[in-house]
């Protein structure tokens, strides 16, 4: 009786503490935990990433879903985080950090259809209302003075900048947004002001 008792304990717990969200990934805390074979081990914690899950975080994501505030193409979803959203508006910096935390990246739209397909999200979901004063974007200027995705592998090939932009205006613009005022086009800003911001997640294996 002791035994089975013992038994539905620790079931109950395995249960409760397996499948916890966490920044967009699960964390699973059911001992044993062998090996953790999408995400980092935390002591005897397998905590996931993004899109995987599972005690091992070893299951297969599941297919991305679209929604008013995040779209999926290329095995990436975008997520837009306006000021309603949990986290409000941040530094270009703190924008940075808030979406590897949350396991992806500040979103890098380095091709014309990545660019265009968000753009029209945006639009088409009128979040262009919710980010009023611009949407931070992974492209920045570097030590150098030249502009480079927070992944710089990634080459600047692709642009598109507003009218007159970028200008560095009192050489104090280092950071880039959407701009709402130029239908979203690219524009260089301040890095330390507060904007909403989009971020970028991979969900395929």
């Amino acid at each position: 009786m002791r035994t089975h008792v013992v038994k539905i304990l620790l079931c109950w717990i395995c249960v409760v503490l397996t499948y916890h969200t966490v920044h967009g990934g699960s964390i699973s805390t059911c001992w044993p935990v062998s090996n953790c074979d999408h995400g980092t081990m935390d002591g005897a914690t397998c905590v996931c990433d993004a899109g995987w899950s599972g005690l091992c975080c070893d299951e297969q994501p599941i297919e991305c879903q679209n929604n008013e505030n995040s779209i999926c193409f290329d095995c990436i979803r975008y997520q837009v985080f306006t000021k309603q959203s949990e986290t409000g508006r941040l530094s270009w910096t703190a924008a940075r950090s808030k979406c590897e935390e949350l396991g992806g990246n500040l979103a890098m739209p380095h091709t014309q259809s990545i660019n265009k397909d968000v753009r029209q999200f945006i639009f088409n979901n009128d979040l262009d209302d919710e980010v009023r004063n611009g949407l931070w974007i992974g492209l920045h200027r570097n030590g150098e003075g030249n502009f480079e995705w927070v992944n710089p592998s990634i080459n600047v090939d692709f642009t598109h900048w507003a009218g007159n932009q970028p200008n560095n205006h009192r050489n104090e613009q280092h950071c880039v947004q959407l701009w709402k005022r130029r239908s979203m086009k690219w524009d260089d800003a301040k890095c330390g002001v507060k904007k909403s911001y989009i971020c970028e997640f991979s969900y395929c294996a």
